[in-house]
């Protein structure tokens, strides 16, 4: 990761997610045939509200913690995977 460009590496995300995924993207380049991102459960994560298990707060969850990184990985990954 240390040798993509800021530009690549602010396209996927500056947070665990983004940067896992961009892995992710150069595996798949160098031949690994599978590969799994997971979502990190960090330590500010609520309890009653962890990761993608979002039974309380559900909408401002997902619109202000959960949603904004995946997509703006997600997104970059595809680009790329279609260049």
């Amino acid at each position: 990761l240390n040798r993509e460009s800021s530009a690549t590496r602010d396209r996927y995300g500056r947070h665990q997610f983004g940067q896992s995924v961009l892995l992710g993207r150069r595996l798949l380049e160098a031949g690994v045939s599978f590969v799994q991102v997971n979502w990190f459960r960090g330590a500010d994560e609520p309890d009653d509200a962890p990761c993608w298990d979002s039974h309380a707060r559900e909408t401002e969850r997902l619109k202000t913690v959960l949603v904004p990184p995946l997509d703006l990985a997600l997104s970059a990954l595809i680009r790329d995977l279609e260049q």
